[in-house]
């Protein structure tokens, strides 16, 4: 090792650099990077090394670090480098003015906006290391890049980059970030430090969560309490992480974040509790989010603390968003297998309501309660006379749905909910020789996944599973974002539109086959990391119900296809689009990466965009879930881990 780096250091010392490294500044070749983009280039960047790179190169021959091995300006540096110091040189050469090459560049685009506008070009996280590695080298540097005006920076860059990286890989940067700015200056801004926190909260990492607390408390003067945003964002990712790793791995080990989160099992009263925002003693919907991050990260005994601390204030005439605010920890509780202490929360709400609980029958979640027997026996009891028939109807409504058909109360019968209006009323919901009213209404599986929510039953996705074998070819209208006045979309359900050499998908759906996420037809979406799939932080768990398809407004000429799936979000209960291309046009081929068109040329549609009935308002994509526009993806069957029988 010691002979490979006197010898490449030596060359470094003889060899004379090419005209590009000599020259100022404003004569440096650009080279021009793609990002395979609708064959554009996105940004251009200057390949002028570093001092880290220099090193690298000297140490291993490459600039590449360990985490972008396939990153576009690294491998040009790469050649460019080789090409000036292991060509063969004249012997009477000059000595190259290695000096130049190892001073800090100090050039600014006027009072420091160069760093600025070069971190908002970064779409690379190596890129953003060379930005700052350049223009941050000395004290005053350092103290520039600490105002506000550099942290949003910073932030803007780090949401486009993340899009293309992992989290791991976010925070390990920023430690390094943190760390150059505490070596150059002494000390880090505290807002340094909780962007560091929220994106060990995203990567679920424990030792970088740690490691920014303990920063930020260091330069936090007491009280050190994060604001009320701050803290909402951080236990948001937290839960966001915990959510979605459930669906990769069952019964994850999450004792050292609880641990951080509450100190259980250190004698320092350096946690995140402490520093989080304080509230005031009555249900909200921070004290029901943290709740429930201690309830997922099983830490009940703290969690029925500030359980009793939050509903002190709990009347019969308080505001109904405070019983709803804890109606959400109830449902985290049952989600989470713990029903007996979810009966004891109910029990002193409808205590403290004087017999009752206030506007549950109007709870998002209430279909959760109800999976549990034994709240369902005692729900009468607790919610009161009044408000128990509600929880009926609503559950009625939901049935009914489920069923495709719809109470008239001006006629005092039931009714199909789309097509000829059938009279169902009287008649049985089941038959032999005939179709029963509602039977072949396209709204039953949609009725079917609102009911089922974000379920990791294997029974239950066996039900959409048939539904979708027996609407086979119907088409239901639905909207997608920005959609033109001119056009109309619509839901051809399929079931198992993209299919896999490797994989035995049946034509129909085969009772006497127990169910499998190959034959479900689940799949699992991992977004690019240049030409490799990112780890499963960052992957979508769905679930096709058909293609895509679109037409005219002004005729009603066929339904073309646009080359989207519509799926199921499992993780996060979402209608989504998804371009594939032809893969579902070809069976049994193993294309597995995606690389879809601008939305120019794909209708105007995204490549992952939101889907909505149009009865319903938009839904969002979370940003932590969509890529950016025309970022490369990989599809695989998805091996889901999570389900149940």
């Amino acid at each position: 090792m010691s002979s490979l780096l006197h010898s490449r250091s030596a060359l470094l010392s003889q060899r004379p650099l090419l005209a590009a490294f000599r020259a100022p500044p404003s004569q440096y070749r650009p080279g021009h990077v793609s990002v395979n983009v609708s064959g554009r280039a996105l940004y251009t960047t200057i390949l002028k090394p570093t001092p880290s790179q220099l090193l690298r190169f000297a140490l291993t021959g490459t600039t590449k670090s360990a985490n972008d091995h396939h990153h576009p300006s690294s491998t040009e540096l790469d050649q460019n480098l080789s090409e000036v110091l292991l060509g063969d040189w004249p012997r009477n050469s000059p000595r190259p003015p290695l000096m130049r090459i190892s001073q800090p560049q100090t050039e600014r685009r006027g009072p420091y906006v160069g760093i600025y506008v070069a971190m908002t070009e970064r779409r690379y996280l190596g890129d953003l290391q060379v930005v700052i590695e350049k223009y941050v080298n000395n004290e005053k540097d350092s103290l520039l890049f600490q105002t506000e005006e550099g942290l949003t920076f910073l932030e803007r860059s780090l949401r486009h980059i993340r899009r293309r990286t992992s989290y791991g890989e976010v925070v390990s940067a920023l430690n390094a970030i943190i760390t150059r700015l505490e070596g150059l200056s002494g000390l880090c801004s505290e807002r340094f430090y909780v962007l560091g926190m929220y994106y060990a909260a995203l990567a679920l990492s424990a030792p970088a969560l740690e490691r920014f607390m303990k920063g930020y408390l260091v330069v936090r003067s007491e009280p050190a309490y994060l604001s009320m945003r701050d803290s909402i964002l951080l236990v948001n990712a937290l839960l966001d992480s915990l959510h979605s790793l459930k669906f990769r791995e069952p019964t994850p080990d999450t004792s050292a974040i609880l641990n951080l989160v509450t100190g259980t099992n250190k004698s320092t009263d350096r946690n995140l509790q402490n520093i989080l925002f304080r509230t005031a003693q009555h249900p909200t919907l921070f004290t029901a989010k943290y709740i429930c991050l201690l309830v997922r990260l099983q830490g009940g005994t703290i969690a029925d603390k500030i359980w009793h601390c939050s509903i002190r204030r709990l009347k019969p005439n308080s505001p109904d968003s405070w019983f709803q605010h804890a109606y959400v920890c109830v449902a985290a509780l049952v989600d989470t297998g713990d029903v007996p202490r979810a009966i004891r929360y109910l029990k002193q709400v409808s205590r403290r309501a004087n017999g009752r609980l206030p506007g549950i029958s109007e709870f998002g979640d209430l279909s959760c309660l109800l999976t549990s027997d034994a709240i369902s026996a005692r729900l009468r009891q607790l919610a009161g006379e009044e408000e128990y028939p509600k929880v009926l109807e609503v559950q009625m409504s939901q049935m009914e749905d489920r069923l495709g058909i719809r109470w008239h109360p001006e006629k005092s019968r039931h009714m199909s909910a789309s097509g000829p209006p059938l009279v169902a009323s009287g008649k049985p919901l089941l038959t032999i020789d005939d179709d029963p009213t509602g039977y072949g209404n396209v709204r039953c599986l949609l009725a079917e996944l609102k009911a089922l929510r974000c379920s990791r039953s294997m029974a239950d996705l066996g039900r959409v599973a048939t539904l979708l074998d027996e609407h086979e070819g119907k088409i239901f209208p639905v909207m997608v974002p920005k959609q033109r006045s001119n056009m109309k979309f619509a839901l051809s359900y399929r079931r198992c539109p993209v299919q896999f050499t490797n994989v035995d998908l049946p034509v129909t759906t085969d009772a006497s086959k127990p169910w499998t996420p190959s034959n479900l037809g689940l799949l699992r979406i991992a977004f690019d990391n240049t030409k490799a799939p990112l780890p499963g932080e960052r992957s979508m768990h769905v679930m096709p119900l058909g293609v895509l398809s679109w037409r005219p407004a002004s005729n009603e000429s066929r339904w073309k296809e646009t080359g989207h799936i519509v799926a199921w979000d499992r993780v996060y209960d979402l209608l989504v689009a998804i371009f594939v291309g032809n893969i579902y046009k070809s069976h049994n081929t193993n294309e597995q990466t995606i690389n879809p068109p601008s939305q120019e040329r794909n209708y105007g549609l995204e490549a992952l965009a939101t889907v909505s009935l149009p009865s319903d308002g938009d839904r969002k994509l979370p940003s932590y879930s969509k890529p950016r526009l025309a970022t490369r993806y990989h599809l695989e069957v998805d091996p889901s881990p999570d389900l149940i029988p």
